[in-house]
């Protein structure tokens, strides 16, 4: 009997030892479970730490990369405009020809000396002519902001002016054009602008991102109320050696520009055989000398050239200009920059306003060229737009005879204006006499 309760019993216990080791591997299992979560969680965060980690390295990378980047670029620049002060002085031929000429047409040569003074970005061109008595100088000049142009009169040439002066005109002054931007525009003959691409350029050329710079042609109207420039593709090859001067260029137009009435740029096509890019203009540089760790060309050359306006293939343009230029002196001792305007009164032309408004007109004194920004100018502009309204208007009422015979006109307004006065004259004539006849009486 007892067997069977103690069978029992060992089963009960049995059970029981059962029940313990299932709850024991209950609990093995969940603190195996909370064991490997634990695990588990470090894991993730490791990783997670490790993934931050990366990104991190990856974007202070990146961050570094663009700022190395920047301070590369930076000094690239700082480098490539380098303080330099020198002056350079020769003499150069320019030789024009019109489109109308035999491609193989001599023209008339003309001589000018030029002096180049160069302060960092700011400089000064002066063109002497040879053999011109009307001109004694051309000047171009840059101080940072503003581009001055002056073409200085000889004495004989002033008063031959002052001389022939319209009928109510009392004062005569020499007049100048002020722009700002740094690349000066060609003025005729006098070719101030290529000794400039020789030994001025370096500073703007450093400056450029991409393949446009300002094209050297300027956008005049014909009546020159507007004054514009644009940018053009241009191919450039610069020397390794400060002060970065160019060595190649080649100005490409890609259509015809001119302005309108209103200031407007106008465009057309270039002809088919020239559809893509026409080269407007080559320069190049050659000969470089070394002085004082600056390299300097001793001669260069500017030849341009023009579409016929039927050219039916890629050979049919003309050359329109050579100009080549020599050195006879260059120095790199330090000297004090100017502007070397006159002490005078000044008309100044304001070419700075471009498209925006018609070229105001103002006087000036001692050199000094106020900012575009200036309420002075304000009315100097007002009277611009007056006047150009004034010839748009007479421009758009005047009969064809106003321009084919102005001398019958100004006939016609000389009796129109004395007409009054002649019948004031003989009414008062009259008076007299009736009045003279009743005393006699």
């Amino acid at each position: 009997m007892n067997r069977p309760c103690t069978a029992i019993a060992e089963f009960a216990s049995a059970q029981a030892g059962g029940c313990e080791s299932v709850a024991q591997n209950e609990m093995n299992f969940q603190a195996f479970d909370y064991a490997s979560s634990v695990q588990n969680f470090h894991a993730a965060g490791a990783r997670l730490q490790r993934s931050m980690k990366k990104t991190l390295i990856r974007r202070v990378c990146i961050a570094g990369f663009r700022i190395l980047t920047l301070l590369a670029f930076t000094f690239f620049v700082v480098a490539r405009t380098v303080s330099a002060n020198y002056s350079i002085e020769g003499v150069l031929t320019y030789e024009g020809h019109g489109l109308g000429e035999p491609k193989d047409y001599k023209g008339e040569v003309f001589k000018r000396t030029f002096q180049v003074s160069v302060e960092d970005c700011k400089w000064t061109i002066k063109m002497i002519p040879i053999g011109n008595t009307n001109f004694t100088y051309s000047l171009s000049t840059y101080d940072g902001t503003n581009l001055i142009y002056l073409d200085r009169l000889t004495q004989e040439s002033f008063n031959s002016l002052r001389s022939n002066l319209r009928h109510g005109v009392t004062n005569l002054f020499q007049s100048c054009i002020v722009e700002s931007t740094p690349v000066p525009r060609t003025m005729a003959s006098f070719a101030n602008a290529y000794p400039w691409l020789a030994f001025a350029s370096g500073c703007y050329f450093a400056t450029v991102t991409n393949d446009s710079v300002w094209d050297i042609y300027p956008l005049n109207m014909q009546q020159s109320f507007f004054a514009g420039r644009r940018q053009i593709p241009c191919i450039r090859t610069l020397s390794a050696v400060p002060p970065y001067l160019p060595t190649r260029l080649e100005y490409k137009w890609t259509n015809l520009a001119t302005m309108s009435l209103d200031g407007k740029i106008l465009t057309r096509e270039l002809p088919p055989a020239f559809r893509k890019s026409f080269v407007a203009g080559e320069f190049r540089s050659d000969e470089f000398t070394n002085i004082s760790g600056l390299s300097f060309p001793t001669k260069f050359e500017m030849r341009e050239y023009r579409p016929m306006p039927n050219a039916s293939d890629s050979n049919d343009f003309r050359c329109t200009l050579i100009v080549k230029g020599a050195v006879t002196s260059i120095s790199t001792t330090q000297h004090i920059w100017s502007n070397e305007l006159p002490n005078e009164l000044l008309v100044v032309n304001d070419y700075r306003f471009y498209t925006n408004s018609p070229v105001p007109s103002y006087l000036t004194s001692n050199g000094f060229i106020s900012s575009s920004d200036n309420p002075s100018l304000a009315s100097a502009r007002q009277a611009a737009w007056q006047r150009l309204q004034i010839i748009k208007n007479t421009a758009h009422i005047a009969p064809p005879s106003i321009h084919v015979k102005p001398a019958l006109i100004r006939i016609f307004l000389c009796i129109t204006m004395v007409a009054p006065l002649l019948l004031l004259l003989w009414k008062h004539r009259s008076n007299n006499k009736t009045n003279k006849s009743k005393d006699e009486l």
